[in-house]
């Protein structure tokens, strides 16, 4: 049907001749416009008129509202089947695709190629912020003598294993005993002989009120059997140094 035809057979209806009603039921019921189903719902409960043959204008109406439901059940149920085919379709494009890209992935592997990962870019390094670098200026009449700054010695330190004898020279045939050492001392590496036998030390921090070495320096040669693992690199000394004697004691004033 057309539906720009419902217009003038919708003012049709109230057409005072009953065969021009009842032609304008019809002509309805063909087009099937959903807009004429509140006029023609009137028609069937209201009109009481009758064409120039007999039949009723209210009796064609109600048959007319009977096709156009029917028409409209149908076109929803085909609106419906379409809607599920479209449905089928897709599901089926989707499955075909799935399958020829796994193809094309399984032939991709079989000749060698592998996809490359996406390069991922480094973060700029920070920049120094070299406004903090910058001296403040002077204040007229304020000293500008930098402050001393503290630098710590790097010590390599080592622990007693075992109570020892420090000697003047590292060797026990002739190395005069020139103090003694406790087992848990700690000690200040200063140098090694080649062989790597004997340490050249001095005591460290903690230590027992009983050790002591009393060559001039402090310093004085242990072997490296009593002593732990030194927590460092120890120089090497090629001319091992004698240490022997004892510290000099300081002049006091005549009475």
């Amino acid at each position: 049907g057309d539906g720009h035809a419902a217009g003038p057979l919708l003012e049709a209806l109230r057409h005072p001749n009953s065969n021009v009603r009842w032609s304008a039921v019809r002509a309805l019921a063909v087009v099937g416009d959903a807009r004429a189903l509140i006029e023609l719902r009137r028609v069937a409960r209201d009109d009481r008129g009758k064409t120039s043959w007999g039949e009723s204008v209210a009796g064609a109406a109600r048959s007319a509202l009977n096709e156009m439901q029917s028409q409209n059940m149908l076109r929803r149920g085909a609106d419906l089947i379409k809607t599920a085919v479209a449905c089928v379709l897709m599901l089926v494009a989707l499955i075909v695709a799935w399958k020829m890209l796994g193809d094309l992935r399984t032939q991709l592997r079989e000749v060698g190629f592998e996809p490359v990962a996406p390069a991922v870019l480094a973060a700029p390094a920070p920049t120094a912020d070299t406004s903090a670098a910058l001296p403040e200026a002077a204040t007229p009449g304020a000293s500008t003598t930098p402050l001393p700054t503290a630098t710590a010695e790097a010590l390599i330190t080592g622990t007693v294993r075992a109570a020892a004898n420090v000697r003047a020279l590292p060797q026990v045939s002739g190395g005069e005993v020139i103090g003694r050492i406790s087992q848990g001392d700690q000690v200040v590496f200063l140098g090694v002989t080649a062989d790597g036998q004997w340490y050249h030390i001095r005591l460290g921090e903690k230590s027992a009120s009983s050790s002591q070495i009393t060559s001039a320096n402090g310093e004085g040669w242990v072997n490296r059997s009593l002593l732990s693992q030194p927590e460092g690199t120890v120089p090497v000394e090629n001319e091992p140094a004698d240490l022997s004697g004892t510290p000099a004691e300081s002049p006091t004033a005549a009475p």
